[in-house]
């Protein structure tokens, strides 16, 4: 699952032993290839929506619509209906989001991009609360609204921690780097493989290996490509793209790794990060969305911009030339990830949403 859908599915179970009832409604997403396919599938989108309107003749008492932003963001004209509904029939119901992040800024297509933006606009203002996971991610939301909308900031808690856990004795005679994420284009697993073409070639960093963890399914064409970049440049005795992995074994991935590398184009938090920061793992990532707001450069971690292998392979190269500095960036992340958890999160989540439901 991607972070946020690890976020819903553990708040989902702390709501259902908190609240009288939590009813869930799915549906999946329709992909677009262009801007026409993304007005049609917004438009069917919406009314299928507008169906589930008959469920609120049955509603007795307060109610809160808990919607996932960065998914459903064509519920805006359901939540405009919503609004005029309870004005008209005294509901007590109340509309908040789980913005995880926003898609609009990762388009390429002037339209699409212009047209993704303004439906997230309009979703963001139909809102009565927002619950973000970033700092960075408010920022984006606070500038689309035209209206009062209350938020709150609850970051993620780690899926896996290490900070009880003792580091592995690896073999020093490798250097194991790891990426954690989807084999997708946003992940920059192209960028990462490069880096790696150039530190072997071009550094004589013979010793390095690559560990690639995470589903190669999501897109198919792309994990080709990389493997046929990887097989072109000769690079494949180092790197092993091990796939979906076990907890079991992403934990000892985790122990056995030295340093964390992840060059995102774009992370609403990134998960994976505080995840390997819990691990006492260096990181060096990208200067890409919310992933500021969590390594800092030069303190716990280097941050390069998004597609550059060159300077990617300069930051590995430097944290591996240097034990003392790997040290005390995995020292300094592992003080970071102490402050993440689900249960803190949640509970300020918990008191949110009983601001609609008692005072509103």
């Amino acid at each position: 699952m991607t972070g946020g859908e690890i976020y819903n599915y553990k708040l989902d179970h702390y709501l259902k032993a908190r609240f009288t009832r939590v009813d869930n409604i799915f549906w999946p997403n329709r992909p677009h290839r262009n801007a026409l396919e993304f007005i049609l599938n917004s438009l069917s989108q919406n009314v299928f929506n507008i169906s589930l309107l008959k469920r609120f003749g049955d509603i007795d008492g307060n109610v809160v619509i808990l919607e996932d932003g960065s998914q459903s963001a064509d519920l805006f004209l359901f939540n405009l209906l919503v609004r005029v509904i309870r004005v008209a029939m005294g509901k007590r119901i109340r509309i908040v989001s789980i913005t995880h992040h926003l898609y609009a800024p990762l388009e390429e297509n002037t339209l699409k991009k212009t047209l993704m933006a303004v439906e997230e606009c309009l979703f963001a203002n139909s809102l009565d609360g927002v619950i973000i996971p970033s700092e960075f991610t408010k920022s984006l939301v606070d500038r689309m609204l035209k209206r009062h909308v209350d938020m709150l900031i609850a970051h993620p808690g780690l899926n896996m921690s290490g900070l009880d856990e003792k580091k592995e004795c690896v073999d020093g005679s490798k250097v194991n780097l790891l990426f954690v994420g989807y084999i997708i284009q946003r992940k920059g697993v192209d960028t990462l493989v490069r880096a790696l073409d150039i530190l072997v070639k071009s550094r004589s960093m013979e010793t390095l290996i690559l560990h690639i963890v995470g589903d190669t399914e999501r897109d198919k064409d792309f994990f080709k490509s990389v493997k046929e970049y990887c097989e072109k440049a000769g690079i494949e005795d180092h790197i092993v793209f091990h796939g979906r992995v076990s907890e079991s074994v992403l934990r000892n991935l985790y122990k056995n790794a030295d340093l964390f590398v992840f060059p995102s184009l774009w992370e609403g938090f990134g998960i994976v990060l505080a995840e390997a920061m819990s691990y006492g793992l260096p990181i060096v990532t990208t200067n890409a969305g919310a992933i500021p707001y969590l390594v800092k450069d030069g303190r716990n971690g280097f941050l390069v911009p998004p597609q550059d292998p060159e300077e990617l392979a300069r930051s590995i190269e430097m944290l591996v030339a240097s034990p003392e500095l790997m040290a005390d960036f995995g020292e300094a992340n592992r003080k970071v990830a102490a402050e993440f958890s689900w249960e803190k999160s949640f509970e300020k989540i918990e008191v949110f949403l009983e601001g609609f439901i008692d005072n509103k």
